[in-house]
């Protein structure tokens, strides 16, 4: 997916809405204004009236929600290994 689009020849960061955010995290519309209202989310930026987000930015709020969950999901498996005594 292209971060940028070409606007008389200046590349300009793709602008995503409240609908572009919720495709993205397969979600509805309702649990984006849910996530900002409780600060799990960045709060839009404002153009005209418009709420909304730099692309770039979802995306990498996206990526650290992955890393952070592959974390949790790897120290739960390494807590529920079978434990090897030695001795």
């Amino acid at each position: 997916m292209a971060t940028a689009v070409a606007l008389d020849g200046e590349e300009v960061e793709r602008l995503v809405s409240w609908r572009g955010v919720a495709d993205r995290l397969d979600c509805s519309e309702r649990t984006v204004r849910n996530l900002v209202k409780r600060g799990e989310f960045m709060p839009p930026m404002s153009i005209g009236n418009m709420p909304r987000w730099r692309e770039r930015d979802v995306n990498a709020w996206i990526a650290a929600r992955a890393t952070r969950l592959q974390k949790i999901e790897a120290a739960a498996a390494k807590s529920l290994a079978p434990r090897v005594r030695r001795g």
